[in-house]
């Protein structure tokens, strides 16, 4: 069995619904978007001095000013959903794609632009550039990070709200295509390949806990 939890990154109440979530589902297997490189960060979760706010660093060593940090707050669905994996003892693979290769990937940009497809259409372009800001117009407002806290982080929590979140990307990548950032079709191909790899591993419950506009490219 596998289910997808769309979540929003730093989401205080889709941290609420996907504790929720993960409680009724009980999954042996969290498959998280994330790089595999912060996988082993986990190993110091039971620290009593390691409390959020706080972040992790990742780093090229031979060209130190390429770095990426992975911020986390205690209302983070993915920091919520590590540590329920190490009470419930479920295992965590790293969803995305490893950031050493993103970071490669930056040396060489002219492959990243061979996968980029050129389109005229201007709506797909809007939406694909900017997905929730487009469906906060269409909802009358100016500022996206409005719109997603009025309808989606109120409240105690809701885990329908996964299914209603996943239905809207799933329109707006139908009016997409292709169309996107080739760094985000890269990152999308590896998520598939992964899911296909826990498929095969046997696991009873697997969680795919992604980003509200990854999910539609990777629940096929």
């Amino acid at each position: 069995m596998i289910d997808f939890f769309v979540i929003r990154h730093h989401g205080p109440c889709s941290s609420k619904s996907l504790l929720q979530a993960l409680a009724r589902y009980q999954p042996d297997l969290l498959l998280v978007e994330a790089p595999e490189e912060l996988i082993p960060l986990l190993d110091y979760l039971h620290l009593e001095d390691l409390k959020p706010p706080l972040a992790a660093l990742l780093y090229n060593p031979k060209a130190l000013q390429q770095a990426v940090y992975y911020p986390f707050a205690s209302f983070s669905p993915e920091w919520q959903a590590f540590h329920w994996a190490r009470r419930a003892g479920a295992e965590v693979w790293a969803l995305d794609l490893p950031q050493s290769w993103r970071l490669g990937l930056q040396q060489v940009p002219e492959r990243l632009e061979a996968l980029q497809k050129t389109v005229q259409d201007d709506t797909a372009l809007e939406i694909a550039s900017d997905p929730l800001g487009y469906l906060a117009r269409l909802a009358g407002y100016s500022d996206s990070e409005r719109w997603w806290e009025v309808f989606f982080e109120q409240g105690r929590g809701n885990v329908e709200v996964f299914d209603l979140v996943l239905e809207l990307m799933q329109t707006l990548r139908q009016e997409v295509g292709s169309v996107g950032q080739a760094d985000n079709l890269l990152r999308e191909a590896f998520m598939r390949k992964i899911i296909r790899k826990a498929l095969k591993k046997g696991y009873d419950r697997i969680a795919v806990i992604c980003g509200a506009w990854h999910t539609p490219a990777v629940v096929g």
